[in-house]
């Protein structure tokens, strides 16, 4: 809902079966709940270009919530072309009608204009309206922005607005105010909402918040993931036995994993390490999950490179090709080829120091291998779903 202005997820067969029935309407609302339905993909066969065509005939009769829709198409191109010059025209004859979601964008927008000078206040008071709209996306922007305000009335102001966002039970915000309670206990209203905020936002599927559990859960004693002792101790003093006071390894991983199988990259990474870790400490420790293979390991790592790009993945994926243990898929010369392609990758990202010995003898990785075919890359990577921790029973449970 926070996407259409509807919300696919409660629509019912019957629901579904009407918008089908009305879909050669050419009323506006019956083109826009058709767009909304093919777009979606939950109920029927995703059709983005169909999607793209239903938005435009509804928007060409002035439905507003439909133009917002096509602006958002047309600027990403989906179902179409990419076109950034007519998505601004029809998301600024959306703003005209009040539309939240193309207020919204308006501020955005305005931004990536040629030659457009930043209006700091006028993108604010674009984004107010879409809050005061009813925008939960638009209410926890106005927080962002409001939050290092000079003026303590802004400030204060930032807070409502982070709740109103956080009451709309839009998963960012939940997970915003988490954040901003552990840096600011004293705020009256923490005590009484941090501490359900981020799970609250985990259940709702928000695979930033699942992964953040998950590492809270793993280890709430470390650095990134520790609440701060005030903002732990008001929590306690409360509702001593909030499960996410604990440390709890097994939920910890079922979390992690959760966020891994719903594509967030830096929880594949640390599905990968956490796996590694276990399978290099198998002979002297209990296990405390089952054991990955290194397809799976190795498919840990390529997601979360693939994904977000991240350096340490890219290593990781480099160190299971020069395991030779249990994989003999690739002969020497294979092995080599994706270990310089994949250290070219981390070298181009400047993740390597400039003296770094890696980045020297990686540098011109492109003129002795080129680019390898995908399905070459992909060799040795099972599906995403076997990135997981599965705890064992019996697995360590610490207390507080």
């Amino acid at each position: 809902m926070y996407w259409y202005d509807v919300d696919p997820d409660g629509w019912s067969p019957a629901d579904v079966e009407r918008i089908l029935h009305d879909a050669g309407s050419a009323a506006p609302d019956a083109q826009y709940a058709m767009a909304v339905l093919v777009e979606d993909g939950r109920h029927v066969q995703q059709d983005l270009p169909q999607a793209q065509r239903r938005y435009r005939a509804a928007a060409e009769r002035g439905h507003a919530d439909a133009q917002a829709s096509l602006a958002r198409m047309l600027l990403n191109g989906w179902g179409g072309a990419n076109d950034p010059v007519e998505a601004r025209l029809w998301n600024a004859r959306a703003a005209k009608q009040g539309q939240r979601r193309a207020l919204f964008n308006a501020a955005q927008l305005s931004r990536g204009e040629p030659g457009a000078v930043r209006d700091p206040a006028g993108e604010l008071a674009l984004i107010v309206q879409a809050a005061t709209a009813g925008l939960p996306q638009g209410a926890l922007e106005a927080a962002r922005r409001l939050r290092h305000a000079q003026s303590a009335d802004d400030r204060a102001q930032a807070w409502t607005w982070l709740l109103r966002a956080a009451d709309a039970g839009f998963p960012p915000a939940l997970m915003e105010l988490d954040r901003w309670c552990n840096d600011d206990p004293d705020v009256p209203v923490c005590a009484v909402r941090a501490g359900d905020a981020l799970l609250n936002a985990a259940k709702a599927g928000y695979p930033p918040a699942q992964r953040w559990l998950g590492l809270r859960y793993w280890d709430s004693r470390s650095p990134p993931t520790t609440w701060s002792y005030a903002m732990w101790k008001q929590i306690y003093d409360r509702d001593p036995d909030n499960p996410v006071l604990s440390n709890n390894r097994p939920e910890g991983a079922r979390w992690l994993t959760r966020a891994a199988q719903n594509g967030d990259g830096l929880a594949l990474y640390n599905v990968g390490i956490l796996a590694t870790e276990q399978n290099e400490r198998a002979p002297y420790f209990k296990a405390e999950y089952r054991a990955l293979s290194l397809d799976a390991v190795r498919s840990c790592y390529f997601f979360a490179a693939q994904i977000e790009q991240i350096p340490e993945a890219m290593m990781g994926l480099v160190l299971t090709y020069r395991d030779t243990g249990e994989d003999d898929r690739f002969t020497a010369a294979e092995r080599e080829t994706l270990t310089n392609y994949w250290v070219g990758k981390v070298g181009e990202l400047g993740a390597f120091d400039s003296r770094d010995a890696w980045r020297m003898m990686y540098s011109d990785w492109r003129s002795h291998i080129g680019t390898p075919e995908p399905a070459f890359l992909r060799r040795g990577i099972s599906g995403r779903d076997t990135c997981r921790l599965d705890p064992l029973p019996g697995a360590a449970l610490d207390d507080r």
